[in-house]
């Protein structure tokens, strides 16, 4: 028998079992947080370099690179992730757009921003120091919603976007769905999390989503939280799996999170002289 890396073999097993639960129509029984050491007093972590101080979204494409932006300059970064380096930067339209990014996505072979007001960037990754012609959308979400995360669903080819407010019930946070077959928004959220559920089982008390992915293995999604720093993982059928709360002293302000090829979770800080990458390995 050939020899197969543990990765690779963790990888088919869980895929293989996301297919077996997706096809029963029951959620995974087994949460995928349960992979990572978030409790990590010390876990490696990357010095981003100046430019990157308001880092906001983190993505990873198909091939394993790593994206980020900060929040105010419609300017897309490629990072080593492990070093904190910048290995090339491009820019999103015509000319330096000046907005509230929050979230950033690669869907297939194009990447999306999002700004925190609701409008929708389409573009295709640039040449280093090039500019990428864009496509605009609207969401039809305002201000009032506060979008701060964005990530590719591929299993219902849409974008997911987590909303850090809700001027309409204040006691819940909605993320709703973006599709790129019709390029609209679906009229109902995707996902609801009830804070008062999640301060009664999990003892968080504020839930404000900074962003979201989905896991590669289990298709659940990671929802991070910068106030009172968490990470909630939300099925794909919308149950809520499990919560975990963030150490403070390591997560004073998270606002992206992302896997890389080896599952690693990827998640960025916002910092008063420097943005951080802090990772995570997979575990089991």
């Amino acid at each position: 028998m050939p020899h197969i890396p543990p990765v690779n073999i963790l990888i088919a097993i869980g895929l293989l079992f996301a297919s077996h639960a997706s096809a029963q129509g029951a959620d995974p029984p087994v949460s995928m947080l349960t992979s990572y050491n978030l409790a990590e007093k010390n876990p490696p972590t990357a010095r981003l370099p100046r430019e990157l101080r308001e880092v906001s979204g983190l993505a990873a494409s198909r091939d394993g690179k790593v994206f980020c932006h900060n929040d105010e300059r419609g300017l897309v970064y490629q990072i080593n992730p492990g070093k904190g380096t910048i290995l090339s930067q491009f820019s999103v339209g015509d000319r330096v757009l000046r907005q509230d990014y929050e979230g950033l996505a690669v869907a297939e072979s194009l990447m999306f921003l999002i700004t925190s007001n609701g409008k929708l960037y389409q573009f295709s990754e640039a040449t280093p120091n090039g500019r990428a012609e864009i496509t605009e959308y609207a969401t039809g979400l305002g201000s009032g919603w506060d979008i701060e995360g964005l990530c590719y669903d591929p299993s219902t080819r849409s974008l997911l976007l987590a909303c850090k407010e809700n001027p309409v019930k204040k006691r819940l946070r909605y993320i709703y769905a973006f599709s790129l077959k019709t390029h609209s928004l679906e009229s109902a959220p995707r996902f609801i999390i009830d804070l008062e559920k999640l301060e009664k089982k999990w003892k968080i008390k504020q839930f404000r989503p900074s962003s979201i992915e989905r896991h590669p293995i289990s298709g659940s999604f990671f929802v991070l939280s910068s106030s009172d720093p968490a990470i909630l993982e939300v099925s794909a059928a919308g149950g809520l799996l499990a919560a975990v709360s963030l150490r403070n002293a390591v997560h004073r302000q998270p606002e992206g999170l992302t896997f890389g090829a080896d599952l690693t979770m990827y998640i960025c800080n916002e910092g008063k002289d420097h943005g951080i990458v802090v990772r995570y390995p997979y575990l089991r």
